[in-house]
């Protein structure tokens, strides 16, 4: 017998969903276990990087003073794209892993506002995946 429960795997992008309004309502946040690409702006925005660092610092140092301080996994120094620290879990920093909503809404990374419509593997589609109910397959949240 074929199971119900459709398996989303985030890096296999065929097994997304078509966006539609209201998903990540009941979404359990799978796109915030993908990496997290930002750029200096977003660093800023989210209070990573001091807005005179910015200016005045060379992205590879304000780059190799985060990596230090595990804040960035990596640094593509071509395209200037900090490549954020996830949690051991795999999720995103900045996603609170109880509730599965991100912490820095207001502040959130351009990538993240723009997705999945824009900046996404597969434009308009997204890894959803429904929110577990308490006590459900021995899963309690």
């Amino acid at each position: 017998m074929r199971s119900s429960i459709h398996i989303v795997d985030v890096d296999r992008t065929e097994t997304w969903t078509r966006y539609r309004a209201g998903m990540c309502d009941s979404c359990q946040a799978n796109c915030c276990t993908m990496p997290l690409e930002v750029r200096l702006p977003d660093l800023v925005r989210l209070g990573i990087v001091d807005a005179f660092e910015a200016e005045h610092e060379a992205p590879k140092q304000i780059a190799r003073r985060l990596e230090k301080a595990g804040l960035i996994e990596h640094f593509n120094f071509k395209r200037e794209v900090f490549t954020v620290a996830r949690r051991a879990s795999g999720d995103c920093h900045f996603l609170d892993a109880k509730t599965r909503r991100c912490t820095v809404y207001e502040q959130r990374p351009e990538i993240c506002r723009k997705h999945p419509q824009a900046m996404s593997p597969r434009p308009h589609h997204c890894p959803y995946g429904a929110k577990r109910q308490a006590g459900s397959a021995g899963h309690d949240r």
